[in-house]
């Protein structure tokens, strides 16, 4: 009798102590949204894989028009100054691929924050090595409407988790 109020108690205190951690009131979390601008095969940016982060519309706009000039008569949300008071353009380019097979879009339409972190979750679909694709060279482009929150940096990590870019928000 004595040992299962032991064994009880000592459950008790390890199961309290848990919930002390798990619910630290420094980390904060927020979800707030993110929404896709526009998607590209084709962008004009760098060779190698980048990710740019414009946070006023003067900026966003002459990259939007670099990257995807003919994208920008057909954008789903076309872009104002009034959007980057609570939001930023986030570009992100996959670099030179060599056939049409490679595809990046938006997986998650919230963006995850915790603590100074924020996570944007996005579908990179490589193809298989015994697929037959066109040969012909393509370089993958996202532009994506970040709502601003209470962070410093942000992810993009792919459908596995897998991280492809970290940036500075600040």
């Amino acid at each position: 009798m004595k040992s299962n109020s032991l064994i009880f108690l000592v459950t008790t205190i390890i199961l309290a102590s848990g919930c002390q951690v798990a619910g630290d009131p420094n980390i904060k979390h927020q979800k707030l949204s993110v929404d896709e601008i526009s998607n590209s095969n084709q962008c004009r940016l760098e060779v190698n894989p980048s990710a740019h982060w414009l946070d006023n519309f003067e900026a966003a706009n002459a990259m939007m028009a670099k990257v995807m000039p003919q994208q920008l008569d057909s954008v789903s949300e076309p872009l104002n100054p009034q959007d980057f008071v609570d939001r930023t353009l986030l570009i992100v380019n996959m670099g030179s691929q060599p056939t049409a097979g490679y595809s990046l879009s938006l997986l998650e339409t919230s963006l995850q924050v915790d603590g100074d972190l924020a996570t944007v979750t996005v579908s990179w679909e490589v193809p298989d090595d015994s697929s037959i694709q066109a040969q012909l060279l393509t370089q993958p482009c996202l532009a994506l409407a970040v709502q601003q929150g209470d962070y410093s940096n942000i992810e993009l990590v792919d459908q596995n988790q897998n991280r492809l870019f970290i940036l500075p928000t600040r």
